[in-house]
């Protein structure tokens, strides 16, 4: 724990000092309201009318909420996403809201291109989840400072749960945390992609699911036989475990780059 502790804290000492926070806008065209930009024209938001104009091309992944096939509409590829069973309606009806909710305001989340009963649409990422990070990444030989990008972007989407008094339920292991985010296909950007299990903090604790959470990854007050609610903090104990994931999956040029960085700096002092 004090492990994980220090190195939590040696990261956000490092962010503070060599970091600005400060989000420049991106200059584009925005639509019109009930449109969506999508290759670099605007549509409107798509309904079970243009489902007839959609072709499969294959299913991505199947979950326990949902199953993610992609799909072509329009010449361009398009993800569609589908209840598996009216058991988790709940579930899948909550991610619908919270898309619709900050549709059009932020960068974190991914856009709701448009709704057809139990069926949603929304861009298609190529590179994945971020559990594909490390393989991307050591493809180019990426720098320190690629890497910390996508740490920033992550702790940058949890103030916005938080800020908007939310915490991340779907992350009591390390690949499942990953897999809630998909990077974007400039390759510099991560999104959440799943919004279905975001509690909200507004009346008090909260607590994940209904079953025992086990495991170090957790938070130490979400863990059995703690029977107690929790808040966002749960969320913040688990960030250096991402911020490793990302660092610590290094190409061999870029870790002899750093040690030979690390050893010329010393010479120099």
């Amino acid at each position: 724990m004090a492990l994980k502790i220090f190195t939590f804290s040696c990261f956000v000492i490092f962010i503070l000092l060599h970091v600005n926070f400060s989000f420049k806008s991106k200059l584009y065209n925005k639509c019109s309201s009930g449109q969506f930009r999508f290759a670099s024209a605007c549509y409107s938001y798509l309904d079970c009318n243009d489902v007839q104009h959609m072709n499969p091309i294959r299913i991505l992944a199947r979950g326990t909420v949902k199953n993610v096939w992609l799909i072509e509409w329009n010449h361009q590829p398009l993800v569609m996403s589908t209840l598996t069973m009216n058991d988790f309606k709940e579930d899948f009806q909550a991610n619908i809201a919270n898309l619709i909710r900050f549709r059009n305001e932020n960068h974190f989340i991914i856009e709701l291109f448009g709704v057809c009963g139990n069926s949603i649409f929304t861009p298609y990422y190529s590179y994945g989840d971020m559990n594909n990070l490390p393989t991307i990444l050591n493809a180019r030989n990426s720098s320190f400072n690629d890497r910390l990008s996508y740490c920033i972007s992550y702790v940058k989407i949890l103030n916005f749960l938080h800020t908007n008094s939310m915490v991340m339920c779907d992350s009591n292991d390390l690949a499942k945390t990953l897999s809630q985010y998909l990077i974007t296909n400039d390759d510099r950007l991560i999104v959440m992609n799943d919004l279905d299990a975001l509690p909200q903090t507004t009346n008090g604790s909260i607590k994940c699911g209904h079953r025992p959470i086990f495991g170090e990854f957790a938070a130490p007050e979400q863990r059995h036989p703690n029977t107690v609610g929790y808040d966002h903090k749960t969320d913040i104990w688990k960030v250096p475990d991402p911020r490793n994931f990302f660092s610590n999956h290094c190409s061999t040029g870029f870790i002899k780059n750093v040690n030979l960085r690390n050893r010329t700096n010393g010479q120099k002092q």
